[in-house]
């Protein structure tokens, strides 16, 4: 996870996994470490206390706090193989990281970003492809937890929620916000349908805003 930090003006960058090209790495080689990036060179932080090692997560700035906020990622398992949601969402505050509760979504390469005109950071994901097709050679592979769900989860800077409604069902999409529109876009990424599509957030909803076929009319599952 790697995210600019308004706070200490550096680059954070958290965790990963010393084994590349597995959508669940084996748990020894998911990492845990932060490291702070100031334009001329890294150097690695302590922080008093620090997230699980996680693979996949996501760094975005809260707008209610200004700081950073970490979600998702593939980490510990409980017994029966599923991902456990209490990682925990995380909050760099320049220092050290703060948990603030569960992730609504525990799964590598949510979609995340953040709209600073309604104050509120999105997080969505759906791919059963994780689980089915692309475990890095596992006999077993990991649960992944509440996939699926109607709508994204929205924060508020206190809590989650989930409108439900028409939503993107994606994970691994671009997710950024568009200061031309004043809406937080969020397009690509692995999704149900296997079609390339763009949505709009305006606050309260989502809006199918664009979508195409792949090569030659056929959809392309990995756009």
């Amino acid at each position: 996870a790697l995210g600019y930090d308004p706070v200490s003006k550096d680059l954070i960058l958290f965790g990963g996994a010393t084994v590349a090209n597995q959508a669940h790495p084996p748990v020894s080689s998911l990492l845990g470490d932060t490291w702070a990036w100031s334009g001329q060179a890294w150097r690695q932080l302590h922080p008093a206390t620090s997230p699980p090692a996680l693979y996949g997560a996501e760094l975005v700035i809260d707008p209610t706090s200004g700081h950073l906020l970490l979600l998702g990622g593939s980490g510990q398992l409980d017994s029966s193989g599923l991902l456990l949601l209490q990682q925990g969402a995380w909050t760099w505050d320049g220092q050290t990281w703060t948990r603030i509760g569960d992730n609504p979504l525990q799964m590598p390469f949510v979609a995340a970003g953040a709209d600073p005109v309604s104050k509120q950071v999105l997080l969505g994901g759906n791919d059963g492809g994780y689980q089915l097709n692309n475990c890095g050679g596992r006999v077993a592979c990991p649960v992944l937890a509440q996939i699926n769900k109607p709508g994204a989860f929205v924060w508020n800077g206190r809590s989650w929620s989930n409108p439900g409604g028409s939503a993107p069902q994606w994970s691994s999409a671009g997710t950024a916000f568009d200061p031309i529109t004043g809406q937080l876009l969020s397009a690509g990424g692995s999704v149900t349908t296997g079609l390339q599509s763009t949505y709009a957030w305006d606050g309260k909803r989502w809006t199918l805003i664009g979508q195409t076929e792949g090569t030659n009319g056929v959809a392309d599952p990995n756009y």
